[in-house]
């Protein structure tokens, strides 16, 4: 029982495509899925959204975005919900699983880590 247990990997990688990160643009989201939990720090709240890009190159790929709810980032959290809402909007009431099928757009732009992050735009 006290003994190292070691496990090596032989993986090889020629031939796969590197999906990530997205090439930066404006595109056109599906939400697909939506949930609310606690951050990791436990101090406020994540808006986590799979959003699946409806047109250009990537069009069919989705993942994740992580919308943070709190005082210092109720910038983000507003630019996503005026996207969502097609306007300026002041106050938001709405069930989590109401965003599912709702269409956003976004410009993706990429920090240099393989991150692909969205700033969310209101089209109407």
């Amino acid at each position: 029982m006290g003994e190292d247990l070691q496990m090596g990997l032989n993986l090889n990688f020629s031939g796969v495509e590197n999906k990530f990160p997205l090439f930066e643009g404006d595109f056109d989201f599906i939400i697909t899925e939506a949930e609310v939990k606690p951050s990791a720090k436990g101090d406020s709240q994540n808006l986590i959204i799979r959003v699946e890009i409806q047109n250009g190159e990537d069009a069919g790929k989705s993942f994740p975005q992580y919308i943070n709810i709190q005082e210092s980032t109720m910038w983000r959290v507003k630019a996503f919900f005026d996207a969502v809402m097609g306007e300026d909007v002041e106050d938001v009431d709405i069930e989590v699983d109401d965003l599912v099928g709702q269409a956003v757009s976004g410009t993706v732009t990429n920090d240099g880590q393989y991150n692909s992050v969205v700033s969310w735009v209101t089209t109407s």
